[in-house]
């Protein structure tokens, strides 16, 4: 998988870090996220647009992608689990944010549990108290090939 340029990313992990995350957490981070974890560990693209197709606005820009124990806690994915636990509860692992401060996610419930939605701070929410996830991409994989400058 060719990837973006990420800055700042966090320390280091391994595969038992990531074991102990998952346990901690309540929820499994899938194949492809947990490798590009073990290869960058959350980080800054350098370029990062991104279509939300059946969003109104259509777009947004990727700021960091989250990492596990990373020691800035804005891309400490850990904080983010811990903040949103209706979300995680839902199958709804936090993976990133962006610059307009809304939520990227591996939504577990999809048929392979990898599919990337997006989440929109400004929309309501539903009956259950969550906000509408847009499906940006079915893993990491093809979101990280469709970011552009």
């Amino acid at each position: 998988m060719k990837l973006p340029q990420l800055l700042d990313s966090g320390p280091q992990v391994t595969d038992a870090d990531l074991d102990t995350a998952e346990r901690g957490f309540g929820i499994r981070i899938p194949p492809k996220y947990r490798r590009l974890l073990l290869h960058y560990n959350g980080g800054r693209p350098e370029v990062g647009w991104f279509v939300i197709p059946g969003h109104a606005d259509g777009w947004d820009l990727l700021d960091v992608l989250l990492g596990i124990g990373h020691p800035n806690p804005v891309l400490d994915m850990g904080r983010h689990v811990r903040d949103m636990p209706s979300y995680v509860e839902a199958g709804l692992l936090p993976i990133g944010t962006t610059a307009s401060a809304s939520l990227l996610c591996i939504d577990s419930n999809s048929l392979d549990g990898e599919r990337v939605g997006y989440i929109d701070i400004a929309e309501p929410l539903d009956r259950r108290g969550l906000k509408q996830v847009y499906h940006v991409a079915d893993d990491i994989q093809c979101f990280l090939r469709q970011l552009s400058g």
